[in-house]
């Protein structure tokens, strides 16, 4: 299963004290100050300290009618741009999620976070790990 946007904790396959992979070629985040985020070269197994269920941002309505209204703040447009590389919220309907009226749109996934190199969180994105 895929998880994109927002999740609750509870729903994820993943939990604290869990063993996970980490695949080759994953994209691994690093709170460390000295060090940048990068790539896994090498598939390895971590164990899980805590979840995070990702993030969305509410982008606008849909009306009885069928109608879309957009609702957006510039500062979540900021955010938008950062992950997605435009504005044009329009553009972006094939990714968003209709939840009764409300129009969401995800901004990060559910992680993984386990602490690395000097105790630093690391974290990677749900999807890309291995429950082992």
């Amino acid at each position: 299963m895929h998880y994109s946007g927002y999740t609750p904790i509870e729903e994820l396959p993943v939990k604290k004290g869990d063993t996970v992979l980490i695949p080759r070629g994953a994209f691994i985040r690093t709170m460390h100050p000295s060090k940048h985020d990068r790539y896994a070269g090498r598939s390895y197994r971590v164990r899980v300290n805590h979840t995070l269920g990702g993030s969305e941002v509410q982008v606008g309505h849909v009306y009885t009618d069928g109608s879309f209204r957009e609702a957006c703040w510039h500062g979540d447009l900021r955010s938008i741009k950062e992950e997605y590389g435009t504005e044009d919220i329009a553009s972006l309907w094939p990714v968003m999620k209709v939840i009764g009226n409300i129009v969401l749109l995800p901004l990060s996934n559910p992680s993984v976070r386990w602490p690395g190199e000097g105790g630093y969180w690391c974290e990677v994105d749900i999807n890309d790990v291995v429950k082992a």
